[in-house]
């Protein structure tokens, strides 16, 4: 870089210097965080025009699942994890819609038993299910899906 322009100063700043070594060690999971936080904020917002009746509310949530699944194992493959085509994609898809699944039914098991067994209050179970979702999910992608 050059050391007259902006840029180049920015990149030769103590802070840049400092975070750099970080973000590069983490890249991975930094990435599948601002990824999966994005399909949240997806599937959320396409059931937010459905919310008047039950049935079109549960078609919204399913029909944004299914958008979020298929989006989200493109970017993992290419982007966080940068896994090359290596065998059966469709396999891996399989995979990858199979560990959404289970973790999905997991979840929603544990709603009950949280909820009425524990009592703890809504939006404390949704945030442990959430973070129990991308811990799982980010798990079994890395080690099974894309290995």
């Amino acid at each position: 870089m050059d050391n007259t322009t902006m840029s180049g100063k920015f990149m030769r700043s103590k802070p840049v210097r400092m975070i750099f070594p970080f973000l590069k060690k983490y890249r991975e999971i930094l990435l599948y965080i601002i990824f999966v936080g994005a399909a949240l904020l997806l599937n959320n917002a396409m059931a937010l025009p459905f919310e008047d009746g039950i049935i079109s509310f549960l078609y919204s949530r399913a029909h944004g699942w299914i958008v979020c699944v298929v989006l989200q194992f493109i970017v993992n493959k290419y982007i966080v994890f940068r896994r090359e085509v290596k065998g059966n994609i469709w396999l891996q898809m399989l995979k990858f819609a199979f560990c959404c699944l289970l973790t999905l039914s997991v979840q929603i098991i544990l709603i009950v038993e949280l909820y009425f067994t524990f009592v703890f209050s809504w939006n404390m179970i949704r945030l442990i299910l959430c973070a129990f979702a991308v811990i799982v999910n980010y798990l079994v992608c890395k080690f099974w899906v894309f290995k």
